[in-house]
């Protein structure tokens, strides 16, 4: 994977420990900053200096003040650094399932 990363696009956050956690996969060093926003705006997620490939159970688990976030798309916001060159910023949407 070059410097873009791997970004999931559906997860489905219900326990079964398959795409339970929507976070950023690839050679990165580290995740910046992942912020997650629902339709109308609202910042749902956000994470500071964490690892990629879900180590350390860094990612979103789909909840929001300890309630599970309604099914739906969503967007996110992340700012990824690597060993070598500049950081880059990624944004894009992603669909939770239950």
């Amino acid at each position: 994977i070059d410097k873009k990363g791997y970004v999931p696009n559906v997860f489905s956050p219900n326990g079964d420990n398959i795409n339970d956690l929507f976070t950023i996969f690839g050679n990165a060093k580290t995740i910046k900053l992942l912020e997650i926003f629902d339709r109308w705006g609202n910042r749902v997620y956000s994470n500071k200096e964490f690892q990629p490939n879900g180590i350390e159970g860094g990612g979103w688990n789909g909840r929001f003040n300890n309630q599970y976030c309604l099914p739906g798309v969503y967007v996110y916001y992340a700012i990824v650094s690597f060993e070598k060159g500049p950081d880059i910023q990624l944004k894009g949407d992603l669909q939770l399932l239950r």
